[in-house]
């Protein structure tokens, strides 16, 4: 099946940062790396392969391709894709 191209990610967290904390963005978010705490966007937030997350995810859409551990909300869609654990 095809999925529709993800908009540019306006903020790319690399896969070698480790963050504790609360981030807000206006825009989408493309998270690859650790993170501990709670994320919310105006955007898409995707958390990649890479990503290991123990946080609060809220955005519009959320796509999901690594590990959350958390409360995952979206306003819109939540996409999990086939290596994605929650």
């Amino acid at each position: 099946a095809m999925t529709t191209p993800t908009p540019a990610a306006a903020t790319i967290i690399g896969p070698d940062a480790h963050i504790k904390g609360e981030m807000t963005f206006d825009g989408s978010i493309r998270i690859l790396g650790t993170f501990e705490g709670k994320v919310t966007s105006g955007g898409t937030i995707e958390l990649g392969e890479t990503a290991r997350c123990k946080a609060t995810v809220e955005g519009v859409r959320v796509v999901v391709e690594g590990e959350v551990e958390g409360e995952i909300a979206a306003r819109e869609t939540i996409e999990l894709k086939s290596r994605a654990m929650v």
